[in-house]
């Protein structure tokens, strides 16, 4: 065997890092390059699901109108994480904090290629 059963977390990590890497490649021709964003995580644990429903409307908008994030220039980039810019963060931290939603943040950079 590879990997001894204890090790198995080191693999998750590692093939988490490479599903990072590639949606960042994605988003990267999707986005303006050169600005900073917040790569923010959130969870949505110990919410029902009809509050999980109306936060994803708020946050992603429903029936073609847009919904916080595209109004501040940002981008979903898989179930619980999305970028937004950094200076328009102050927005999405309200909802955030409004809606009691669990989440951690990360500047980053996204630079030409």
């Amino acid at each position: 065997m590879l990997f001894r059963k204890k090790d198995n977390s080191d693999l998750a990590l590692i093939k988490e890092e490479i599903l990072r890497k590639r949606e960042a490649q994605k988003v990267k021709k999707e986005l303006p390059q050169g600005k900073a964003f917040y790569l923010v995580n959130y969870s949505l644990e110990g919410k029902n699901s009809s509050q999980k429903v109306q936060f994803n409307y708020k946050l992603t908008g429903r029936k073609g109108q847009e919904g916080l994030l595209q109004e501040l220039g940002g981008e979903k980039i898989s179930s619980g994480c999305f970028l937004v810019p950094v200076d328009r963060f102050g927005e999405m931290e309200k909802l955030l904090k409004e809606e009691k939603v669990k989440y951690n943040k990360r500047k980053i950079a996204l630079l030409e290629d």
